[in-house]
Formats: C-alpha cells, sequence, structure tokens
C-alpha cells in the first residue's frame, strides 16, 4: 500500500453538523450551535488495520522498550506502571473531516492550556513553519498551545491539521469554549478529526477527563514526533512525552514559560525530550526539527 492509500471509504458522506445539532437536542451539557447549513460534505473513514497507519503507529520493539524505560533512572519523572492498552492504538481510529489522505509526515504539539503570550505564539508560528513546509500538525483540540498548533498550520495555504478528540467525530469541537470551536470548518475542509470513541460522554466529566489522556495516545501514535511546549512537570503533556518513546516515537521541547511550568525543562534534563535549541526562531525550529527526522 502507497504512503497516500489509506482505505477511504468514498460512499459514506455526512454532513458533520447534523448530528451535532442532535446531540445538542438530546444532552444540554453540549453548548454548541450548529449552523443551519453543514460546513462540508466530508468522507468518513476508519483507520484500523491499514499498512501505512499501522506502520506509523507504535515501531516494534515496543514491549522491550516500555520494560527498559520504566527502570532506568534518568526518567526520573513520576514514572507510571503502562499498560499496553495506554500505549498500542488496539481500536479502530474513526475519522471525518475534508483531508483526501493520509499525511506523509505528521508531527505533535502539546502544552498548557493557558500558556503565556510567548509560548502561545511560538507554537502558532512552529505549526506554520511545519505546515508550510509540507508537514502535518495534529494537536488535541483544546485551548492553548493546542490551539495555537492548529490555528498555526490552517494558516498556510493547504495547510493541514488533525485533531484528535475525547469524544466522537461527529461531535467536532462540541461542548468546548468558542475559541475552539471556530477551528471546525477549518477541520472539516482541510483536516480531520480523529477519534476511538462512538458514544459521547459530557464534557468536563470525570468520564471525559479519562478519556483525555487515552486521546493523547493517539496523538502521538499518529505522528512522527511529539514536540512539546510550557507545562507543569505533573501535566498530561509530560505524560504524552513519557508514553512517546515506548511508542518509538522521538520527544522534543521547546523550553519556555513560567518557573511554575517548567516541565520542559525537566524534561529535557531528565533525558525525556531533546531540547530545541535556544534563540531558534519558529522558522529555523520547524527546519531544524524535519533535519533531525530526516524529512527535510
Amino acid at each position: 500500500m502507497e504512503a497516500g492509500d489509506v482505505g477511504i471509504d468514498q460512499g459514506c458522506v455526512i454532513a458533520p453538523c447534523e448530528p451535532v445539532a442532535r446531540f445538542r437536542r438530546k444532552q444540554r451539557w453540549y453548548c454548541h450551535s450548529s449552523p443551519a447549513e453543514p460546513v462540508a460534505e466530508v468522507r468518513v473513514f476508519s483507520l484500523a488495520d491499514v499498512d501505512v497507519v499501522q506502520a506509523t503507529l507504535v515501531a516494534p520493539g515496543w514491549e522491550a522498550r516500555m520494560e527498559n524505560y520504566l527502570h532506568q533512572e534518568k526518567y526520573s519523572l513520576e514514572l507510571s506502571d503502562y499498560k499496553p492498552g495506554q500505549i498500542l492504538l488496539d481500536r479502530p481510529i474513526h475519522a471525518s473531516g475534508g483531508l483526501p489522505a493520509w499525511p506523509e509526515t505528521v508531527i505533535a504539539l502539546a502544552g498548557s492550556r493557558s500558556p503565556t503570550a510567548a509560548s502561545f505564539g511560538f507554537a502558532w508560528e512552529f505549526g506554520r513553519a511545519l505546515a508550510e513546509r509540507g508537514a502535518a500538525v495534529c494537536a488535541g483540540g483544546m485551548p492553548g498551545i493546542d490551539l495555537a498548533a492548529h490555528l498555526g498550520a490552517f494558516d498556510v495555504e493547504g495547510g493541514v491539521s488533525l485533531c484528535a478528540l475525547a469524544n466522537p467525530v461527529e461531535m467536532a469541537s462540541a461542548g468546548l469554549p468558542h475559541e475552539i470551536r471556530m477551528l471546525d470548518r477549518m477541520i472539516c475542509q482541510r483536516g480531520l478529526f480523529l477519534s476511538e470513541q462512538v458514544e459521547p460522554v459530557p464534557v468536563n466529566s470525570d468520564a471525559f477527563r479519562k478519556r483525555l489522556q487515552q486521546r493523547n495516545r493517539v496523538v502521538t501514535g499518529l505522528s512522527a514526533a511529539l514536540v512539546i511546549f510550557e507545562c507543569s512537570p505533573s501535566s498530561a503533556t509530560i505524560d504524552m512525552a513519557r508514553r512517546a518513546p515506548i511508542q518509538g516515537k522521538r520527544v522534543f521541547a521547546h523550553s519556555g514559560g513560567t518557573p511554575m511550568r517548567n516541565g520542559t525543562g525537566d524534561a529535557i534534563r531528565s533525558g525525556l525530550a531533546e531540547a530545541i535549541p535556544a534563540n531558534m526562531a519558529p522558522e529555523e525550529a520547524a527546519i531544524w526539527l524535519l533535519s533531525r527526522l530526516g524529512r527535510d
């Protein structure tokens, strides 16, 4: 199978705003106001058992990497005793959006939901620079660094962004803040929503928060590398950075933020992440990263 062949089901066409509106009527905790007209007609397909994606998900030898990773002292950041289900992508991943084929290079970005303006701006420009060089940006569709990453990619003509969700793909960003919901149209036209989930749960519920952690392994598993930005040492971003090496993914960190949110600094010092050289502009950092991955 070639890199662009992702098994698209040409016969399955939906209008994503219709099921969003339906869920909104049934469950009041979704505060998404759906447009009167569908934002786009999109193809829906499953990425399960697709050769190109399976080759990208988790590199062979993950069991040995997990065993070694959990016993290396250099990784000193509150390690979790992960189970295979917290590392592998062992359920079908459903996708909807306007992207006709799987991107050749996908880079994941993650960080604080309330970053400093400097970190937000760097992530935006970094995502933009990646998109200018043909890489797709993958993030979790939340406020902060995720939002900056998505917007940066869409700031480029033809730029692509993938958004992993904690609810089904037909929900899009229903229930999330307005600044996230404005991404729906862009992703429906030029990106993909990705999710393992088939049943919705209330946003900000315990079940939703648990799903966010599950979603994080999808973000890293579908990407060639993870770049982390400003975050706290005990954050979900650091948890993503712990899982990514077990999945066979490289982790990079942009140091910045406040002393209380120096998880990236801790990750660099512990050897969990490779530092993006200081004082690099976002464009230079994107070129440097892609060259490190052999994708320049």
